[in-house]
């Protein structure tokens, strides 16, 4: 079963430290799975800053798969790879049914 974590900060030096919204980690290996970033904002394409900031805390996690989230259909979903990371845009919905949301959310998030 994997694991959540949020708002875990990430220290790249003695003055440069971020925090991630949510980091979902693999219970079996302790590995991070997916880097969550969460936009509450209105817009038809992702922004070439929020992937930056998603593709850098999965740098700096080693990890694979970063995700923005945000809570309406992108008229440009992203789905891309920057070298090894895979970068997608995905929805969840604060418009309708929450358990409905997040059931969509994970399956979507899963989807290989």
């Amino acid at each position: 079963m994997p694991f959540l974590r949020y708002q875990e900060q990430i220290n790249i030096s003695d003055t440069v430290q971020f925090k991630t919204d949510l980091v979902l980690y693999d219970s079996l290996t302790r590995k991070p799975r997916y880097i969550l970033d969460t936009k509450y904002k209105t817009c038809n394409y992702t922004s070439k800053s929020d992937i930056s900031q998603v593709v850098t805390y999965a740098i700096a996690k080693n990890c694979y798969q970063a995700i923005l989230v945000y809570p309406i259909n992108l008229k440009q979903p992203l789905d891309e790879k920057i070298g090894n990371i895979r970068v997608r845009s995905l929805t969840f919905s604060l418009e309708t049914d929450l358990n409905q949301a997040g059931k969509s959310f994970l399956a979507n998030l899963l989807i290989v």
